[in-house]
């Protein structure tokens, strides 16, 4: 069986956007600034904010979680 690499779980039409929110992310953990986490209250925005949150907080960045109610 084929390992799968990360790059075939990305659309390539976004590429340039997924390097653009790492390059952020890097940029805001060298200068030790504060990273909000936003989702919408439906089951992929809950999920998607559960993810990246873990993730940041792994990290050891600064950050905070909300998730909009309405």
């Amino acid at each position: 069986m084929k390992e799968p690499k990360v790059e075939e779980y990305f659309q390539q039409d976004y590429k340039d956007m997924y390097q653009q929110g790492v390059n952020i992310i890097l940029q805001t953990m060298k200068n030790k600034k504060k990273i909000l986490v936003y989702g919408d209250y439906d089951s992929d925005g809950i999920t998607a904010l559960s993810a990246l949150y873990l993730c940041i907080k792994e990290v050891d960045i600064d950050e905070e979680g909300i998730i909009e109610n309405d």
